[in-house]
């Protein structure tokens, strides 16, 4: 069976990913989550019940899933993940720019990495800080 849910509070590829994530997580399903708009298809061997899939999403975060009746409109106005963007990066004036990357998403704050790679809070793409 096939079945097509809404997913709210989903605003970046972070959430996107987390949230296909812990619904493969689920026995017996095989989920692909689409951003945009922000639908979760879902190939279920027997019937899971929505409550079932909510658990699993609020485990995760405050995401929200329901049957998707064919509306597809986008969540205007809904906050992403948790660590949503609050500050720049501050690098400390004792080093460099080159070679040091920072979350997009500020998971961690101003927290630096001296090599590319994945947030290891929210999977992102780690960004190249812009040499002067």
């Amino acid at each position: 069976m096939k079945h097509s849910y809404k997913i709210g509070g989903m605003t970046c590829d972070g959430c996107r990913g987390r949230i296909e994530k812990a619904l493969n997580g689920i026995n017996g399903i095989d989920a692909v989550v689409t951003l945009n708009p922000p639908i979760a298809t879902i190939t279920m061997e027997k019937h899971i019940a929505t409550e079932q899939l909510q658990e699993a999403l609020s485990a995760i975060g405050n995401y929200t899933i329901s049957p998707d009746n064919g509306e597809n409109k986008h969540n205007e106005g809904s906050s992403c993940c948790s660590f949503a963007p609050q500050k720049p990066v501050v690098i400390p004036k004792d080093i460099q720019a080159d070679g040091i990357y920072y979350c997009p998403m500020y998971c961690e704050g101003d927290k630096i990495y001296h090599k590319s790679g994945n947030c290891p809070v929210c999977g992102m793409n780690l960004e190249k800080k812009p040499t002067m």
